[in-house]
């Protein structure tokens, strides 16, 4: 086996740096950033029975890791302002992949979403929020990352099993594109409409009539666009951070069986070997989100990614 211990600063990270208009280009290139990373890297193997026929072998590997951007040249005027945070992948002063997100305070008398604002107000104001106001919520970035693989090998057959773990890490619960307000015929996003993308179940416990702002978080639907974006911000909610959810999960990866042809048998056709396997992926063991998303694929553009299977066979001449 091998056990790592690093702390590394490294400079001069290549940033694109804002310039002058007038000078006839945006920006240039530079090394401008500054970033620390801490951790440690654990591998281990291990044959833990070899007889004449039958072999069992484990593989385990571990790795913890902090980092945080010290510096990163001169801030982009996106990251100043709250619709810049929210879709940022980097911050000076925070870990890679930050995900920042809205104080979500509830909703009002008309299912309109609230936010707790940096002095302790409630406000649903449109444009109430400031950077001071949204809170940071840790990285998209899992910390902490393991694997264990084990084989078992009978004469010529061969089974193994890949089972990874991603612990540590965030994620915001993805929507249809603003689904509380306008046409309801067809779910939309990305700014277009799409027939295969249906409306969430938790739409039907949408707000629906004063006094069910005590029993929902889920804001009422305005048929209006205008009166919708002139009255509220419904991202107050998508954003919130009671839709920040842990990313973390232990998956069965990969199981293969596979069964390896004798060399004698292929001598007529003059093979040097011939393999067959069959592979399935992806078997969730624990997450520890309650929604019934796989971390890897919670991204609504997608259908959810279930199994796959594969046949193959491997022949050399």
């Amino acid at each position: 086996g091998s056990f790592d211990l690093y702390s590394k600063h490294t400079n001069n990270l290549i940033n694109t740096l804002p310039l002058n208009p007038l000078s006839g280009f945006l920006s240039t290139t530079g090394n401008l950033g500054t970033l620390t990373n801490k951790g440690i890297e654990v591998s281990i193997r291990s044959t833990n029975v070899r007889s004449r026929n039958f072999t069992w072998a484990t593989a385990v590997t571990f790795s913890y890791n902090i980092n945080k951007l010290l510096d990163y040249g001169k801030p982009n005027p996106l990251l100043n302002s709250v619709t810049g945070r929210m879709i940022a992948t980097y911050a000076a002063g925070y870990a890679r992949y930050p995900l920042f997100a809205y104080r979500y305070a509830g909703l009002d008398s008309l299912g309109d979403p609230q936010i707790r604002l940096n002095d302790k107000t409630v406000s649903k104001s449109v444009n109430a929020a400031q950077v001071k106001d949204i809170r940071y919520m840790g990285t998209t970035q899992p910390p902490i990352n393991g694997s264990l693989s084990n084989t078992f090998s009978f004469k010529g057959f061969s089974l193994t099993g890949n089972m990874i773990g991603n612990l540590g890490a965030v994620m915001r619960r993805y929507f249809i594109d603003n689904y509380f307000s306008g046409r309801l015929t067809m779910g939309r996003q990305g700014g277009g409409y799409m027939n295969f993308l249906n409306l969430p179940a938790e739409f039907a416990d949408r707000w629906k009539q004063p006094g069910d702002e005590k029993n929902t978080n889920i804001p009422s639907f305005v048929g209006n666009s205008t009166t919708n974006a002139l009255r509220r911000n419904t991202g107050y909610y998508t954003n919130g951070d009671l839709n920040v959810v842990s990313a973390s999960y232990l998956k069965l990866r990969d199981v293969t069986l596979s069964y390896t042809v004798k060399p004698g048998v292929l001598t007529p056709i003059k093979a040097q070997s011939l393999n067959f396997y069959l592979q399935v992926t992806n078997f969730m063991i624990w997450k520890a989100n309650h929604y019934d998303i796989d971390p890897e694929f919670q991204n609504v553009s997608y259908l959810p990614f279930r199994h796959s299977y594969t046949f193959g066979a491997n022949l050399s001449f």
